[in-house]
């Protein structure tokens, strides 16, 4: 069964950036838009190309999402269309059939999470499809770039320091040198033999001096030392398509392949190009009723989503001496915001500090008001009339809302079965480009696609100037715009998928494109063999869950990200795994957010005090009375605003001056709670500590001359993560080093676990924690 997605990415290296900046940079494409492409047509994913250069690095394409790759085709070369130029010439344009296909199952999280998941959960199975990739032919002309790991196995590039790789008779660094091969020479390499691997081709360069084949099957002699090789992935074919028997697992951000080149008919030159498309085979609104129902019970820290509403907001104007000591009232005169808009909350946080203020609530006086987050939004809203506002926003109950992902707030869905001949119809009547006949032969079908159901959703978003008619710059300058961008980015479309080969439905297009057996249009003939030698889908229906008929529910690729990567990225479940340390980790706290749950006195993301001689503490033991630099730490893990002053104030306070400034504190500060990924971000430098006084201890005079040299580094991992917990909870001392401290020099596990699993040795030690070590050392 696919694993479940834990981890996202955008489509290409480098900072996620602003989600709303990448929406609406779509718009820069030369076509390509969903849920409509330029050319008045059905199209079911978005277009990287030229136009979107200057603000994605294009250099490579990486998989959106954990998952695995169940199909590819990589071309040879790329194929070439023949269309007919200015008399007599041809205008031979290339295009990529090149693709990837990745499966993926987005399943509903336990509301309760541990790390791991019985698979129980409702889940989507959806599909991740990258198209027009380069061919092979530009592989081989740029050996170094790299290659995509599920190819699997196929060339070697020696790789020395420098020098020569010797090619030696037998497999044995004494026997005899036959020739070398220079750095960057490709080689086939077959049966490992110790170090060294038997030397079968040279796919490029030359070793000097040449050598000879040694059987009739062209296999070269000798052997090469196979640690100064580097593997070069090879597709298992070429220019067909690849059903992989066995999907190769990949992870968000794995390298998927790189742009490949795209000319169409009208072009003068190709250009790179990726096609972007997200969709699934299963019932997808039965999937978000179930989503939209659990998310109804998720905590507001999991709300990661601020929506603002046309009509409802206001944005207040930033004046001079505006911040957290005087902030905007909320009875400040304000221009009304004219749209409606979702912000996740990666765009609040990437906020200037100075553009993000919190005022505590408040109880005195005459009257209450509570918590209120503030917002400088500058030049990203409008007001009713489309002109640009800038100013502070404010997080009102009623008047803004707070949103998971998993609600899939704004979301809509549309089924169309809308023909291409009346697609086009339409688009031509559009750019008004028929005849007076010819209106009235296509009237019927022009009407047919104008009451369409995904046009008749997009008249409100995009047509501009009211003629009920949809052109290619009504729709790019629509996207040009973050509110309705995210609108046409948040219809959720049911259509038969383009990569379905369906000679019937493109055939019907003969009489608008003027062609027909006695008088053909050649160009519309070899447009129709691009469309076919493009398809894909029926090598693949009925094969790794994908349906026969191709009638599948389409995705907007970037909207998906920009709500999942939100979550993903503070309060993922890996964020209660740590490198070291998971002993301490899992015994200084729990995650249990629901306070009707008995053991949600433990719930480490909020400030607390463990008592005795402790300091305040956050997160899986972050003592403050402890921490000698508490400052960079807390800004390393960017904990916000009033969280971080209140924190710094804990700094070196004990015992009773730290329970004291706990219970000091206000509302606000006892309920706000740290993500995971910052719970996580502050306990590694402490374990790292803990670590370190660990070897300081150890290396006294006094202990080296009882015990002898600890040499960490090849200490056992288990006995490392032992000694860690316990001078984490201040059980490593002169007396408990009697019982274990030789083990530990020794490296003895097996004396160390009786030692531990003795109870009358560790009377002052709590029933869990000593249990906690017990079982950890007993596992394989």
């Amino acid at each position: 069964m696919t694993s479940n997605v834990n981890h996202w990415s955008y489509p290409f290296a480098g900072d996620a950036g602003n989600p709303l900046a990448n929406l609406t940079s779509l718009a820069k494409a030369r076509g390509g838009y969903y849920p409509m492409g330029a050319n008045g047509l059905w199209h079911g994913g978005v277009h990287f190309d030229q136009g979107t250069a200057v603000t994605f690095d294009q250099s490579s394409v990486r998989c959106i999402a954990d998952g695995e790759v169940i199909a590819y085709r990589i071309d040879d070369q790329y194929p070439i269309s023949e269309y007919i130029g200015e008399i007599p010439l041809i205008k031979r344009a290339l295009f990529s059939t090149g693709f990837v296909l990745v499966r993926h199952r987005l399943a509903l999280p336990p509301l309760h999470p541990t790390p791991g998941s019985d698979g129980s959960e409702p889940a989507l199975t959806f599909y991740s499809l990258y198209m027009h990739l380069q061919d092979w032919a530009g592989y081989q002309a740029q050996a170094s770039l790299p290659r995509p790991d599920f190819w699997g196995e196929g060339t070697y590039c020696v790789e020395t320091q420098g020098s020569d790789l010797n090619v030696r008779l037998e497999p044995s660094q004494s026997a005899s040198i036959l020739a070398v091969l220079p750095k960057g020479t490709r080689v086939r390499v077959g049966a490992s033999n110790g170090q060294f691997r038997k030397l079968l081709s040279i796919v490029s360069g030359a070793a000097r001096p040449a050598l000879a084949p040694a059987d009739d099957e062209g296999t070269l002699p000798g052997y090469v030392a196979f640690k100064f090789l580097k593997a070069q992935s090879e597709p298992k074919t070429k220019g067909s398509v690849v059903v992989l028997d066995e999907p190769v697992p990949i992870k968000a951000g794995d390298l998927i392949g790189h742009l490949g080149r795209y000319q169409n008919h009208d072009e003068a030159m190709p250009q790179p190009l990726l096609h972007l498309e997200v969709f699934s085979c299963e019932d997808v609104p039965a999937f978000v009723a179930q989503s939209r129902a659990y998310a109804s019970r998720l905590p507001e820290t999991q709300r990661t989503l601020l929506k603002i509403y046309k009509g409802a907001s206001k944005l207040i104007p930033h004046r001079e001496g505006i911040d957290a000591d005087n902030p905007p009232r909320l009875s400040d005169e304000g221009v009304m915001v004219g749209v409606d808009l979702m912000l996740p909350q990666s765009l609040l946080d990437s906020l200037p500090a100075d553009a993000k203020l919190v005022v505590p609530a408040s109880t005195g006086g005459m009257s209450c008001s509570p918590e209120t987050r503030w917002w400088r939004l500058d030049n990203l809203l409008v007001d009713k009339d489309d002109q640009p506002i800038s100013g502070w926003l404010a997080e009102q109950e009623m008047i803004t809302t707070r949103h998971s992902p998993w609600e899939w707030e704004g979301y809509d869905f549309i089924e169309d079965r809308e023909r291409p001949a009346g697609a086009l119809a339409y688009h031509l009547e559009a750019l008004r480009r028929l005849a007076d006949s010819e209106r009235a032969s296509y009237q019927g079908m022009i009407d047919q696609s104008d009451m369409g159901p995904v046009k008749q959703r997009l008249y409100a978003i995009l047509d501009s100037n009211g003629d009920q008619k949809i052109t290619p710059e009504e729709i790019s300058t629509a996207l040009s715009k973050p509110w309705h961008a995210q609108s046409i980015a948040q219809l959720i479309t049911k259509h038969e998928s383009e990569w379905l080969w369906n000679p019937d439905k493109w055939d019907e297009l003969d009489e608008l494109m003027e062609h027909s057996p006695a008088d053909p249009n050649p160009d519309w003939a070899e447009e129709k063999k691009r469309i076919e030698k493009l398809s894909w889908w029926k090598e693949l229906g009925g094969n790794h869950g994908v349906n026969a008929d191709g009638v599948v529910w389409h995705f907007h690729p970037m909207e998906l990200l920009a709500g999942f990567i939100a979550a993903d990225d503070e309060n993922d479940l890996e964020w209660l795994k740590v490198p070291r340390g998971q002993l301490t980790f899992d015994a200084e706290g729990n995650d249990i957010e629901d306070p009707a749950q008995s053991l949600h006195i433990y719930f480490s993301r909020v400030i607390h005090w463990p008592g005795g001689v402790s300091g305040v503490t956050i997160g899986r033991g972050y003592d403050l009375g402890q921490r000698p630099n508490p400052e960079k730490d807390l800004s390393a893990a960017k904990i916000a605003e009033p969280l971080y002053s209140w924190l710094l104030g804990a700094k070196r306070l004990k015992g009773k001056a730290a329970k004291d400034y706990l219970s000091s504190a206000n509302s606000v500060i006892r309920e706000a709670k740290i993500s995971r990924r910052q719970q996580y971000e502050l306990f590694v430098p402490v374990y790292d500590f803990m670590k370190s006084e660990v070897i300081r201890i150890s290396s006294s005079a006094s202990n080296i001359s009882s015990y002898g040299a600890l040499n960490w580094e090849v200490t056992d991992k288990k006995i490392q993560d032992l000694a860690v917990d316990l001078i984490y909870r201040g059980d490593y001392t002169p007396a408990s080093r009697e019982k274990i401290q030789q083990y530990f020099v020794d490296n003895d596990i097996e004396r160390l676990r009786t030692v531990m699993a003795d109870r009358s040795k560790w009377l002052n030690v709590p029933e869990d924690r000593f249990n906690r070590r017990v079982d950890y050392l007993r596992r394989p």
